[in-house]
């Protein structure tokens, strides 16, 4: 999310830079899977340190069903 957010930052590098909507979405939609990537780690690192045997789909499944609704 923060590169995200530095990158439409970045769309308003002048007071005359009004970016769309639509570029701003796209920004936004271009970052959704270096996101979920991060979340599917973290969920990794914090799965492990509880119950040793997982499904490496856990994560997949976590994110799915908590996110992609």
């Amino acid at each position: 999310m923060q590169n995200a957010i530095k990158e439409i930052v970045d769309l308003w590098s002048s007071p005359g830079d009004d970016p769309s909507y639509t570029k701003i979405l796209e920004v936004l939609k271009k970052h959704i899977p270096e996101e979920k990537q991060q979340i599917i780690e973290a969920y990794h690192k914090g799965y492990q340190h509880y119950k040793p045997c997982y499904r490496i789909n856990d994560a997949h499944d976590y994110y799915n069903e908590t996110f992609e609704q």
